[in-house]
Parts: C-alpha cells; sequence; structure tokens
C-alpha cells in the first residue's frame, strides 16, 4: 500500500477514498501480457499499485513494477485513463477505494523476473488467451488494450 493511502486510512479509516494508480501491460518479444496472480484475492491482473504524494505518474508506474516484479521498465506509452463505478471496490480488509487508474503499455524492461509478497506467480499471457479469472479492475483496460493490438481502437482511451 501506498505511503498516502496509509496516512489517509488513518483519518478516515476503512471508507471509500479517491485514489490515483498506475498499471503496466508489459509484453514480451512475443507479444505475451505479464500478469501476476494477486495474493490478496487469487485474481489476475498487471503489475502496478498506488500513487504516492510526489510522485509523477511515470515514477509510480516504474517503483511499482519493480516492487512486484524486479523489473525496470522504459519507454512507457499511455493506453488510457479509466474511472468511475467500474473501477471502485473493497479491499479483503475491508478498505474502500474508487480509482483513477492509468494504464500503460511497455515493450522495453530488463531484469530478472520475480515474484513479491503480493504475487503467487507471475506468467506471460498471449492476449488471445487472457485468463477468465481476471481482476474486475484489469479486464476493461486490458479488453481495450487487445482491441488496440488488432488495430481496432487508438489510443489513448479515457472513460
Amino acid at each position: 500500500m501506498a505511503e498516502y493511502s496509509k496516512e489517509i486510512r488513518k483519518k478516515v479509516g476503512t471508507g471509500k477514498i479517491l485514489i490515483p494508480g498506475t498499471a503496466c501491460i508489459l509484453l514480451n518479444e512475443r507479444d505475451e501480457i505479464l500478469l501476476q496472480l494477486r495474493s490478496s484475492n487469487r485474481k489476475w491482473g498487471c503489475p502496478g499499485g498506488l500513487m504516492d504524494i510526489g510522485e509523477t505518474v511515470i515514477e509510480s508506474l516504474k517503483r511499482e513494477v519493480f516492487e512486484e516484479t524486479n523489473l525496470t521498465i522504459e519507454n512507457p506509452v499511455l493506453l488510457g485513463i479509466y474511472s468511475g463505478t467500474t473501477f471502485e471496490g473493497k479491499y479483503p480488509d475491508g478498505n474502500e477505494i474508487a480509482s483513477v487508474l492509468m494504464a500503460f503499455i511497455v515493450r522495453e524492461f530488463s531484469g530478472e523476473l520475480r515474484c513479491d509478497e503480493e504475487s503467487l506467480e507471475m506468467k506471460f499471457f498471449n492476449v488471445r488467451e487472457l485468463s477468465r479469472n481476471l481482476h474486475p479492475h484489469h479486464g476493461p483496460y486490458l479488453h481495450d488494450f487487445k482491441k488496440w493490438l488488432l488495430k481496432e481502437i487508438d489510443i489513448p482511451v479515457v472513460f
């Protein structure tokens, strides 16, 4: 959890807070997407997380990806910005959020892939064979990514 959200939680408890977050659609050389099986809910999703005060969006994206995967990313491209009731949720600990999620496509990365405590498994998936067990906040932008990859839409997408 980002330091900012920890401080807010001290003041508002588990009530719903608006918070920005980043997500990384990380692609290997075969255009397969890296997904992590999250330990918190046993659902698949892209690396990413909540921003901290003082971070730029890109700094947040790079920090979250590195913390969760041990990979250093370069040259992220904005896929889209996602918000609204689809991106509201409740964590297993009872904390509620309303996210403004900025999703990025990344093709350049280095390092040795590893899981952290937030992940049970990491795996590259073919875009046409994405797990049915996706985190509900990740499905919309992965759907848009697939449409972009198939040249059905332009980016960035803003909802």
